[in-house]
């Protein structure tokens, strides 16, 4: 199995984290015991190009993905997959960033439901296709809130830290049975159920999220 953090932020595109430089992204990965990791900044993605040369420098067994964390009008929701951002903002409704991510092939994660302006979430969610049930701001109560959560609107638990700096990286992950060669590829093992959410316990170990 392969560990991936499905939500990492960087200081290109996330004012709130911090700086992260390319070299030291690849030196983390090896440090916080994950294979891969998606780079999912506030309303706005990385340049391919930008991506394509971190992947240039790391071995075959490690890979950096490109994503978004999207602030809709109701919550945040990571999307992966997307070609580009066009078409999104921030603020935009949610049912409308469903429906780009649809025709994109990409997959939507909603992510610390428990923590959004927009209250608590009961009922009525749109077909959202995951939740992440781990983070670093869904964890005691309101992690188990979020497995029930997951649970009751029958979507595909994952996880990710949603780290906003390097000693957060990895402290929780999704783990898959390969690693994925491209973000299409991740959208599509996360979208068959083939991924584990996990978070790290105290030892190190990896525990199972949900």
């Amino acid at each position: 199995m392969v560990a991936i953090d499905l939500h990492v932020h960087t200081a290109f595109g996330s004012p709130c984290a911090e700086l992260h430089k390319p070299g030291t992204l690849i030196d983390t990965m090896k440090k916080r015991l994950i294979h891969g990791m998606v780079i999912t900044e506030h309303n706005t993605m990385w340049p391919k190009q930008d991506i394509d040369a971190l992947n240039r420098s790391l071995p075959e067994d490690q890979r950096i993905y490109s994503g978004i964390e999207v602030s809709t009008s109701r919550h945040h929701v990571v999307v992966i997959g997307l070609d580009d951002s066009s078409g999104i903002f921030p603020g935009m409704v949610l049912e409308k960033l469903l429906e780009i991510s649809r025709k994109n092939n990409a997959v939507t994660i909603l992510v610390h439901p428990f923590n959004t302006d927009a209250g608590i979430v009961s009922s009525g969610l749109p077909a959202i296709d995951c939740i992440e049930v781990a983070s670093t701001m869904t964890i005691g109560e309101k992690q188990q809130k979020t497995c029930d959560l997951c649970l009751g609107q029958k979507a595909i638990p994952v996880a990710g830290s949603d780290a906003h700096c390097r000693e957060n990286i990895g402290k929780a992950y999704t783990a898959f049975p390969r690693l994925p060669r491209n973000e299409k590829e991740l959208a599509e093992q996360i979208r068959k159920g083939f991924g584990i959410p996990m978070f790290r316990g105290k030892n190190g170990k990896g525990i199972r999220a949900c």
